[in-house]
């Protein structure tokens, strides 16, 4: 599915005229939140500091509100609400508020790629990541995962004591993964 006109060729040796395109079956309506993210801006820049995911949910919901208002002719579509990476948590809460304000919307589903849901669960993901893509080896896999995982790590490191044991585990984890990063 691709949402320009142009999609990469096979090997990504250029680039050709899409086909077949999103818009041609759905209507879609980019939302970049909140305030300050990507090409998203606030004329009050202090603004940024204050944020919460409770208010950009509240700020998402009435613009959508809004939106309806000034094209009702999409009122009646089905909505899902769909992002990545932080999306975890914004495109749930946005879902929830709107059920809970039984907005009048035909909200259908939640759909998110990658998401970060919980900082010590994601974290703590990496190893299998690391060790299931061959970054690195079982003996590093079972000294990240039994001896200092990232939530021992990220405590420690917010606490300002990381230990030298969790220090030189880290340390190895960077030096092996980062030999696959060009």
């Amino acid at each position: 599915m691709g949402y320009g006109p142009f999609h990469c060729q096979e090997f990504g040796w250029g680039i050709v005229r899409s086909t077949w395109l999103v818009w041609e079956v759905a209507n879609v309506l980019y939302l970049e939140s909140p305030a300050g993210v990507g090409f998203s801006y606030s004329s009050n820049t202090s603004f940024y500091t204050l944020v919460t995911d409770e208010i950009t949910a509240r700020d998402n919901l009435i613009f959508l509100q809004r939106w309806f208002t000034e094209f009702p002719e999409y009122s009646k579509n089905d909505i899902f609400i769909t992002g990545e990476s932080y999306a975890g948590h914004y495109a749930p809460q946005l879902a929830q508020l709107i059920v809970q304000t039984k907005t009048n919307f035909n909200l259908k589903g939640v759909a998110i790629g990658n998401p970060l849901m919980e900082f010590d669960t994601d974290l703590n993901s990496k190893a299998e990541f690391f060790w299931s893509h061959g970054l690195i080896s079982d003996s590093t896999y079972n000294l990240f995962t039994r001896v200092c995982n990232y939530f021992t790590i990220r405590r420690q490191t917010i606490q300002g004591n990381l230990s030298d044991v969790c220090a030189k585990i880290n340390g190895l984890v960077f030096t092996k993964v980062s030999n696959y990063i060009d």
